[in-house]
């Protein structure tokens, strides 16, 4: 069931002013943070005018101390700019998402635990095998929740990533849930790549379909139609660029990519509000949707 926000002018007020209260604090929190840093550099680099007066009097030397110092002098300007003009996302998680995940609680039948920037649960992506278990992740927001028929779900706002120490790789970014459900089986459709599940090794269903479909080998080299359904209807439900889909260990790990559900807005207001209510919605009726399709077949 669909729920509107139907909030009052006083409590819309209350969330905005709380969000612009935090927006303000961080930003002047980094732009004081990142002013420093440039004032230490400053220092330092009079002080090897000073210690150094030979720096400054041409040759190599010289060369390197406007190159490298021009150039450390332009990333702490720049972070100092954007400090203080691009306010930090945070409260918008921290606030907005808190209020009105609180707000549903309170106004209907569906309730959720919710946390803002919670601790990395690498464990959740090593079990559902659709990304590289090597991945780092970034998680901003985590809902648990559970059905009409009672399973219980975790929905995660996050990014997946690998780096070299030098570069980030994004490998997904976007919804990942969590459902526990018996399949007795273990599947994987997806649009793109492979399984990454430890331990198993698949085998791909050839047959003509735009979703890769994937069956534990040595098992039967079918899979039923409601699963490969689901997946299509949900990813033009959710326009989503990408999708995920895993069977393992009673567990359903669904994935989707599309455009950024959760961002900080340039101008908060009520409008804003409105709409992350409703994709918090569309959450929660996706989790019960898959779990009902899937009994109801």
């Amino acid at each position: 069931m669909k729920y509107s926000l139907d909030l009052s002018k006083d409590n819309v007020d209350e969330i905005i002013n709380e969000y612009n209260k935090q927006i303000k604090k961080r930003t002047k929190k980094t732009s004081r943070i990142w002013g420093l840093l440039l004032l230490f550099y400053m220092i330092i680099m009079v002080l090897i005018a000073i210690v150094f007066p030979e720096t400054l009097k041409g040759g190599v030397s010289t060369f390197l101390y406007f190159i490298y110092g021009g150039i450390a002098g332009v990333i702490l300007l720049v972070g100092l700019l954007i400090s203080s003009f691009v306010g930090s996302e945070k409260p918008f998680h921290n606030v907005v998402m808190k209020e009105i995940v609180d707000y549903m609680n309170k106004h209907s039948d569906t309730y959720l635990e919710y946390t803002a920037y919670p601790k990395k649960e690498d464990q959740i992506n090593k079990r559902g095998g659709l990304f590289t278990r090597f991945a780092s992740m970034d998680i901003k927001d985590k809902m648990v929740g559970k059905t009409n028929s009672l399973n219980k779900y975790t929905c995660y706002n996050m990014r997946l990533y690998t780096s070299d120490g030098k570069n980030q790789i994004t490998i997904f970014s976007g919804i990942y849930f969590v459902i526990q459900f018996s399949v007795g089986r273990l599947l994987q459709i997806r649009t793109h790549s492979k399984p990454k599940l430890k331990g198993m090794k698949f085998e791909k269903l050839e047959i003509e379909n735009p979703l890769r479909i994937y069956v534990a080998k040595d098992e039967v080299l079918d899979v039923e139609e409601r699963f490969i359904k689901l997946v299509s209807e949900m990813k033009t439900k959710l326009r989503a660029k990408k999708i995920f889909f895993s069977t393992v260990n009673n567990e359903i790990h669904f994935a989707f990519e599309g455009k950024k559900m959760f961002r900080k807005p340039k101008n908060m207001d009520e409008k804003v509000l409105d709409e992350t209510f409703d994709k918090i919605n569309l959450l929660v009726a996706t989790a019960n949707e898959i779990v009902e399709r899937l009994n109801n077949y």
